[in-house]
């Protein structure tokens, strides 16, 4: 089953704004969101859709709140979330970044006090658009245990950088920390809950457990989940968490741990982001770096390939899937369609829009 992008997107700010985000925010807060969706991050879209109204209805976020500069020093500024909804504080932080950039051809921000901004390539994509390099770096509570631990301490820490590329597309990467994240986890475990990869997640004894033991285990703080390249993912996890912590003097690691795990005096989760902004024309002729940047994309495509297996670039699988959503909507499962008609769809679906549905 499948449904058009503009109508989720519209599904996505009526369900915000009836959970009383203000309309101001609802756009930015659908957009990115469907861009999951609409990039191929399947495990970031509208099956994460109830994880921001369980949060919004349990006071985890403010929705009223305003992120606020709180140190502007020429290239670097500070900004404290205020426990904003995610995306607006981290769309906020972005413009900050793009606007410093133009001011001063690099800049930095720092943010403490937020929540989940959906996926971090929405912010350094954002940056491409304006033919800059964009970086952005969040941390997350504790889910990923350190190597050789069994402990969840580190977030899943994704990390996102793009370059503007004299292609149709920018390289974009965006890659967790973790081999597996929740949102996979949960996607997996809607489709097949008793099924497993080894090692996905860990506990003491080192069991390979279900995606639905691994999903419930990691809520409770059980079970961790692994990081990726063993001691060089775990020290990159370990590295974003201070880029989004220490620069800001924010929350870190247990400290992010909040109401769903326990922790009833800190409903919040605080968490941190860092943003990253360069103007290539500092250093180059814009329409030479944004070439150097295709060549050395159109280099690896071309490359040798095992097995004849198409070689593919970073961003290029998320070109195909625009491509693919925009002509022919996103696909729903029949698991997240019941979750979307419990958040009010069929209801919507006949208030505002026919034959959205294939």
């Amino acid at each position: 089953m499948k449904i058009k992008l503009k109508d989720a997107n519209a599904f996505a700010k009526w369900v915000f704004e009836k959970n009383k985000v203000p309309s101001k925010y609802s756009s930015v807060c659908a957009d990115v969101l469907l861009s999951a969706d609409e990039l191929g991050f399947k495990s970031h879209g509208l099956s994460r859709l109830n994880y921001y109204v369980k949060r919004i209805q349990d006071k985890v976020i403010d929705v009223n709140a305003t992120p606020e500069i709180v140190r502007d020093n020429k290239a670097c500024v500070t900004i404290d979330g205020h426990n904003a909804l995610g995306q607006i504080v981290g769309k906020y932080a972005m413009n900050q970044a793009i606007a410093k950039t133009h001011e001063h051809g690099i800049s930095c921000v720092a943010v403490r006090n937020s929540s989940h901004y959906g996926i971090a390539s929405y912010y350094s994509r954002y940056a491409t658009q304006q033919n800059l390099v964009g970086m952005s770096f969040t941390n997350a509570r504790p889910a990923v245990a350190p190597l050789n631990g069994v402990e969840p301490k580190m977030g899943t820490n994704p990390y996102a950088i793009a370059f503007p590329s004299d292609e149709k597309y920018p390289f974009s990467i965006d890659c967790a920390t973790s081999v597996y994240q929740r949102g996979d986890l949960e996607v997996m475990a809607r489709k097949n809950p008793d099924n497993y990869v080894p090692n996905c997640a860990i506990v003491s004894e080192n069991e390979n457990l279900t995606f639905e033991r691994s999903l419930r285990w990691l809520k409770k703080g059980i079970a961790a989940l692994t990081p990726i390249g063993g001691h060089k993912g775990s020290g990159l996890s370990i590295a974003i968490e201070l880029m989004c912590s220490a620069f800001q003097s924010g929350a870190y690691m247990s400290k992010l741990s909040g109401l769903y795990e326990g922790d009833t005096k800190n409903p919040n989760y605080d968490i941190g982001h860092f943003f990253i902004c360069i103007d290539p024309e500092n250093f180059a002729d814009l329409k030479d770096f944004k070439k150097n940047v295709g060549d050395v994309m159109r280099e690896i495509k071309s490359s040798k390939s095992k097995r004849g297996e198409e070689i593919l670039v970073p961003g290029e699988t998320e070109y195909k899937s625009m491509i693919d959503v925009h002509k022919n909507g996103i696909e729903i499962s029949d698991e997240l369609l019941d979750e979307l008609n419990k958040l009010g769809f069929s209801k919507w679906q006949k208030q505002h829009t026919t034959n959205n549905l294939k």
